[in-house]
């Protein structure tokens, strides 16, 4: 038995959209492709310079774009044509696929392990023709006479699709690049990320790495840089925690991506922490005579708010005598009502507050004794 690296190359894409004027705005480089049209082509069979023909039995594949999802059957189908928005889009095969080879008059079932990434990222430019490579490792009964690999390119319109079939797993293996990461990030607005990845194979002395959140629609980060295996990246600091959001890296070669392998890995995004703060009051307790006036005074640490709100109250809550938000200078001088019942329960509070707002994240409560001369 011997094992032929297979290579099925789907080259989706010779797009003919052109760009239509809006006011959007995208990152430094990249063109407003999110109207622009273009059209995915996969042929499924191919026919080997030996003259073997092979099959790949896909039954249903999808396609999930920045605004829409293509849910494609495709039992039964040698060709699929699909006009799709220029953007970036993750295909996705079905775990059900198999590998056939043409043996006499019919298709013969072939041993085969899916060795390229699924779900896979592909980037749909206007005008251009995209590369998306699905791998497969074959294992066959191979005769001593089939000494030299058997090599075809097939080629359909204005799309091609390219099975290669190596005999020399290591000159195949060695034409290649793969790229691992970190199964998670995990980071915080306005935190230092540290991005590292590891190529193998082909390598190429730059990557392009890449940020963004619901599968392209917007990007925080688009940047190449030198293959060394990290690199950091501070998140900014209003990322909405709600949104999905991606690190992509992908091969790069003199400031140009290659687009011969990637990677993309989830970044979860957390709230940032916030800083807790505590007040204390200056007094022990306070007493005062209807009437006359009582200087209150706190004192606040850890994440000081500029303004703060007051209250003086009785029974628990069940009359107020005092109620407003005040800059937080650490005193504050009130005068007692008149008519305040000295036989009720009082008590002075204080809570921090922010753009006359009550913020609620430290507060203090002080009794006050109201007396009677």
């Amino acid at each position: 038995m011997t094992s032929k690296l297979m290579t099925m190359g789907f080259l989706p894409c010779l797009l003919t959209a052109c760009a239509i004027e809006n006011n959007q705005t995208h990152p430094s480089g990249f063109e407003d492709r999110h109207h622009q049209r273009g059209k995915i082509s996969i042929p499924l069979t191919a026919t080997s310079s030996s003259g073997a023909t092979y099959r790949l039995v896909l039954p249903a594949l999808q396609l999930m774009g920045a605004d829409e999802v293509h849910d494609l059957h495709l039992q039964g189908e040698s060709e699929i044509d699909l006009s799709l928005n220029a953007g970036e889009w993750v295909m996705e095969m079905s775990d059900d696929w198999s590998l056939e080879r043409l043996v006499g008059e019919e298709f013969v079932p072939v041993a085969a392990e899916l060795t390229s990434d699924n779900p896979q990222l592909v980037d749909i430019y206007a005008g251009e023709t995209t590369l998306a490579i699905i791998s497969f490792q074959v294992v066959e009964e191979h005769s001593e006479e089939a000494e030299e690999a058997e090599e075809v390119e097939f080629q359909q319109g204005d799309l091609a699709l390219q099975i290669e079939i190596e005999d020399d797993a290591d000159a195949s293996e060695a034409a290649e690049c793969s790229i691992e990461t970190s199964g998670l990030y995990q980071a915080s607005p306005g935190e230092l990320l540290h991005i590292e990845w590891n190529m193998k194979g082909n390598v190429s002395e730059e990557v392009y790495v890449a940020v963004f959140s619901e599968w392209g629609e917007s990007y925080y980060l688009t940047a190449i840089t030198e293959n060394d295996g990290h690199t950091g990246w501070t998140l900014p600091a209003d990322l909405d925690p709600s949104l999905e959001y991606h690190v992509y890296i992908e091969d790069a070669e003199a400031s140009e991506r290659r687009t011969t392998c990637w990677s993309y890995t989830p970044l979860v995004v957390t709230p940032p922490k916030e800083e807790g703060c505590s007040v204390e009051f200056a007094a022990d307790a306070y007493q005062a005579i209807p009437g006359e006036s009582i200087n209150i005074e706190w004192m606040m640490t850890g994440n000081i708010s500029e303004q703060v709100y007051l209250s003086v109250s009785s029974e628990g809550g069940q009359n107020y005598y005092l109620s407003t938000i005040v800059e937080n200078t650490g005193s504050f001088e009130w005068i007692l009502p008149e008519d305040l019942d000295p036989d009720l329960s009082y008590n002075i509070y204080v809570e921090d507050a922010e753009a006359d707002d009550r913020r609620t994240t430290c507060w203090r409560y002080q009794g006050l004794e109201v007396v009677i001369p």
